[in-house]
């Protein structure tokens, strides 16, 4: 992704928050998809296996949207520093 999007502003800081925040979002979608997939007796409907893309789709995109939004969002004020 650095390689391939280098020109983007801040995309070294998206990929690390990205690095963060994908194996979270990986933790939280496994249960709910597992839960969803019991909860129809693990059915092979195409229906219900789309939404089970659908979910972990989504968690992705979120968690790229939210490392987005994190890396590009204005960064705290540097301290003054004095001469002493």
């Amino acid at each position: 992704m650095r390689t391939r999007l280098r020109d983007l502003p801040r995309i070294r800081a998206t990929a690390t928050r990205m690095l963060l925040l994908m194996p979270a979002a990986g933790i939280v979608v496994t249960p709910l998809t597992i839960a969803y997939a019991w909860a129809t007796g693990f059915s092979t409907v195409p229906t219900v296996v789309a939404l089970e893309i659908a979910l972990v789709v989504g968690a992705i995109i979120g968690a790229t949207m939210l490392a987005r939004r994190w890396a590009v969002r204005d960064p705290a004020p540097a301290p003054l520093v004095t001469a002493g």
